[in-house]
């Protein structure tokens, strides 16, 4: 169902093709600007249509395919402003690269700088992972490992692989569920299932992370019954060179 149908079902209540003041919902629809530009939507920066200087827009709409430096112009159609005056309305649906992180450190909770976390190895974030300037400063475990790299050399080869599991947020992620079903120890995962999740949060997608986490809850609810701890391992295999899930 295309996005101007599905305005229609929901805002266009006399079916005339426009939503206007006879319409019920007219008076609840609203327009983000991001007036500020931080991607955040704030109350200040939400308005209703009359506000904003629109009379009406025009569902009758028609599909293009226009690039705009890399963001695709996939539907436009007319809105009228206060005045009468017609003009364009567009629905850009604009390029995202999930490995890109950007973090406002202002929406974490209790986010406090550690003097330590100034002086430690600065890596760029990808994905869902932090920049290690600030997950220093949110995981004490993190920071600690970096401590001791720093001040060891050799550590660098024998604490690298634990210092990316930490950083991605997978110890986290077992450790919650370990606390979670009040188990002496953690889930253990397969080398390759750890590769994978890991993986996955570098790149910001989630093709088999959630499954991951499924069998990890899994496994942590049935060790309390005395069962392994060891979490059932997912089989990879490629086909037509995508690589999917058998289990």
């Amino acid at each position: 169902m295309t996005k101007e149908k599905k305005m229609w079902l929901i805002a266009d209540s006399n079916y005339d093709g426009i939503i206007d003041r006879r319409d019920e919902l007219y008076n609840q629809l609203k327009i983000w600007q991001d007036t500020n530009g931080d991607g955040i939507s704030q109350e200040s920066e939400l308005k209703t249509l009359t506000p904003s200087g629109v009379s009406n827009i025009e569902l009758n709409v028609f599909a293009t395919n226009i690039n705009l430096n890399g963001n695709l112009l996939s539907e436009a159609g007319r809105y009228s402003d206060s005045s009468g005056e017609r003009s364009l309305a567009a629905d850009i649906e604009l390029t995202f690269d999930s490995r890109i992180t950007t973090v406002d450190t202002s929406l974490i909770p209790d986010y406090t700088i550690h003097p330590d976390a100034e002086t430690l190895p600065k890596l760029r974030g990808y994905g869902t992972v932090y920049n290690s300037s600030i997950a220093y400063n949110v995981n004490d475990t993190l920071r600690n490992l970096a401590i001791s790299m720093s001040h060891d050399i050799t550590a660098v080869a024998t604490q690298f692989d634990a210092f990316i599991a930490e950083w991605s947020g997978l110890n986290t992620l077992l450790r919650n569920a370990q606390e979670k079903y009040a188990l002496t120890t953690a889930p253990i995962l397969s080398e390759m299932d750890k590769k994978v999740w890991i993986y996955e949060h570098f790149i910001g997608v989630d093709r088999f992370s959630s499954g991951i986490e499924a069998r990890i809850n899994a496994t942590a609810s049935e060790m309390k019954t005395g069962a392994s701890a060891n979490v059932a391992a997912g089989r990879y295999f490629k086909s037509n060179s995508t690589q999917r899930k058998a289990a």
